[in-house]
């Protein structure tokens, strides 16, 4: 979608809103302290064993964006293409749940500008953003993208949280 076209600047008033309405407060979390951990990944990401063996965390909420269509069974933790609506956003009732958890951490594994997480994050109750993209305003922290994979990325924000703890 072009950035000058009516549809791109709705959907971008439409996630600015969604955010200025938030009533989410930021909260530096300890890495001692993280219990529940969000991520937002694509399907061939496999993140979980990393997460538990870098934070140790108590719980952790995946939601997986897929192309393609929905299937007829209920995916709830997965946001389809299909799920779009004409803004190109994700249709709030396949959000709700996640959205309204209260994670210590919401990590952003994405490596692209994509509607959809921006409009995740704009939403959330998470008490700290982390991503990957320098463009988006709606992250706490940003960690440059220059990672192979997902585990390094993992890594490296266990890292950058243990040093800026260190210096709070």
């Amino acid at each position: 979608m072009k950035q000058n076209s009516i549809r791109y600047r709705i959907r971008e008033k439409i996630i600015a809103r969604a955010y200025k309405k938030n009533k989410r407060r930021a909260s530096f979390p300890n890495p001692a302290n993280i219990n529940l951990i969000g991520v937002i990944c694509f399907e061939n990401q496999q993140v979980d064993l990393v997460i538990d063996d870098v934070f140790k965390p108590s719980g952790i909420e995946k939601i997986v964006l897929k192309n393609g269509k929905r299937p007829r069974e209920n995916d709830d933790m997965s946001i389809y293409n299909s799920d779009n609506n004409i803004w190109g956003l994700t249709k709030k009732k396949w959000l709700e749940d996640f959205i309204n958890k209260r994670f210590s951490i919401l990590i952003d594994l994405t490596d692209n500008t994509n509607n959809n997480v921006e409009y995740i994050c704009a939403l959330s109750n998470a008490e700290f953003l982390i991503g990957t993209n320098p463009k988006s305003k709606y992250f706490d922290l940003i960690i440059d993208q220059k990672f192979v994979n997902s585990s390094d990325l993992i890594v490296e924000i266990k890292d950058v949280l243990q040093k800026l703890s260190l210096k709070a």
